[in-house]
């Protein structure tokens, strides 16, 4: 018999379907519960911006003005520049900022789940996910 090609057992397809399969619903739902609970009253809760999140907003909105702030001293550069992002599609305001720290912190617990489910297994990346939604 002819040799046949060794096909790669764990291909990007076959985990992305593995997953839809066993974990996605579940972790769909957080995801969904998890955007629910930040965004929900985002306007209201809270009544403005934090130290920390109204200087993350002038750095975005001087990096938008062309000022580029190479070091940020120990701040979240990355978080700054998707703040600048929002800001240069919905313009700038307080929701910018706080509606970009909510979308990442729903982000989170994706990326979360799928690092803890590598290291750690299926049910304590569950319990992490869970925590993480309700935090």
């Amino acid at each position: 018999m002819p040799a046949s090609k060794p096909q790669p057992n764990n291909s990007f397809k076959q985990k992305v379907l593995s997953f839809l399969k066993t974990d996605g619903l579940v972790v769909a739902f957080l995801l969904l519960t998890a955007a629910i609970l930040r965004f929900l009253d985002i306007a209201g809760i809270p009544c403005g911006l934090f130290p920390d999140q109204a200087s993350h907003g002038l750095d975005a909105v001087l990096l938008s003005h062309g000022l580029v702030l190479p070091v940020y001293g120990g701040d979240e550069g990355m978080f700054v520049y998707f703040v600048a992002i929002v800001q240069f599609f919905f313009g700038t305001g307080i929701w910018q900022v706080i509606a970009t720290s909510a979308a990442l912190g729903t982000a989170t617990i994706l990326t979360t789940y799928l690092a803890v489910k590598e290291i750690l297994g299926r049910q304590i990346a569950f319990l992490t996910a869970f925590l993480l939604t309700v935090s």
